[in-house]
């Protein structure tokens, strides 16, 4: 994320003109951006942890 943010800085000048109704550094949609990608971050590495914490492992092993 800290690093889409260093890359932004540059480029902002040539994603502006794409956006619409926004600055390409405006606070809140950048904010906003780091929060979405840090939810799927979380959601991505809790999901399957939750899955395998409801398996048996010995059980597992065991067909195995």
């Amino acid at each position: 994320m800290g690093l889409g943010h260093v890359l932004l800085m540059p480029l902002a000048r040539v994603l502006e003109p794409m956006l619409f109704h926004t600055r390409a550094l405006d606070p809140l949609a950048v904010s906003g951006v780091v929060l979405l990608g840090l939810v799927t971050a979380l959601a991505a590495a809790i999901l399957p942890v939750r899955s395998v914490l409801r398996t048996d492992v010995m059980s597992v092993l065991r067909e195995q």
